[in-house]
Formats: C-alpha cells, structure tokens, sequence
C-alpha cells in the first residue's frame, strides 16, 4: 500500500517499537509479582512475630496476660489488626478475640476444623469471595492451639493500585 512500510528503516523501527513495548511487559509483570510476594512475606512476618511475641506472654503470664495484651493490640491496631484466636487445652472455651473485626467470614467454617495443622498457613476467603485471612496456627506450651492471622484487603488494594499505573 504505502512505500514507507516496506523500507528497511521502518522495518527496523517496528522491530524496536515491539521489543520496547513486549519489553515494558514482561518487566511490569515481573515487578508486580515481586511486590505481591514482598507484601505477602511481609504480612507473614508481621503474623510470625506477633505469635513469637503473644506466645511468650502466655508463658510468662499465663491466660489473663495473654488475653490483656490482645485486647490491648486490638485497640491500637484499628485499620487492620491481627486475627487472634485460642483453641484451649482443658476447661476453658475457644474464643475468637475481637470478633466483629472479622464479621466479613464465616468463622464458623474456623470451628468445622477440628484439628488445624499447627505450623501451616491456612487461607479462609471473605464471603464475596474478594480476599482472604491468611491464618497460621501453632500449640502452645500447654497445649492449646493459637491462631494469629491477618486480611490480605490492605495487599490487594496496593496492589491494584499498582496494577493502575503499569
């Protein structure tokens, strides 16, 4: 049709501008997986560290320390705290701390596990489905299970903002 398309000079240069842009591709997805996988090890760094800590105050304290320290990270923590729940060894009853938190899942799917697997991350989606509580369970000294986890919601929004400008 037109001679400038079959000219070695545009050949090249339409050879240039599909490097570049397959180019700004591959290196905007790379990015936005490494700031997924950063983000994500993240949280879980932040969930590991709050374990190791409420764990050595239930040591050290017992049941009511660790029950006032919780409450007391819940009140300080308000745009995205900690999900924190207990499944006692002996007499005392499974509790779920600052449950209205979570009022987006369906933590009775929580109570049909009978026996979580201490040591691995476990995801329970919200109800609509958008984004999850990573949860990670480990026993305690005593016996009981402990259950710390965190919404993945604060990540996916980074993330889609992330995704709008690449």
């Amino acid at each position: 049709m037109w001679k400038i398309d079959k000219t070695i000079g545009f050949k090249i240069a339409a050879g240039y501008a599909a490097l570049f842009f397959l180019s700004y591709l591959l290196l905007a997805v790379i990015a936005y997986l490494a700031a997924g996988s950063t983000l994500a090890h993240q949280e879980r760094e932040k969930v590991l560290g709050e374990i190791e800590s409420l764990s050595s105050k239930y040591e050290s304290g017992g049941w009511k320390a660790l029950h006032d320290t919780i409450v007391d990270n819940n009140r300080h923590r308000k745009n995205n705290p900690f999900f924190t729940r207990v499944l006692a060894a002996g007499d005392r009853q499974d509790l779920v701390f600052s449950p209205y938190h979570w009022e987006e899942f369906d933590l009775e799917t929580l109570r049909e596990i009978y026996n979580p697997r201490p040591g691995v991350w476990f995801r329970l989606p919200n109800r609509s489905l958008t984004f999850d509580l990573e949860i990670m369970t480990v026993r305690l000294f005593d016996g009981s299970l402990f259950q710390v986890g965190i919404s993945t919601q604060d990540r996916l929004a980074v993330l889609d903002r992330l995704r709008g400008y690449l």
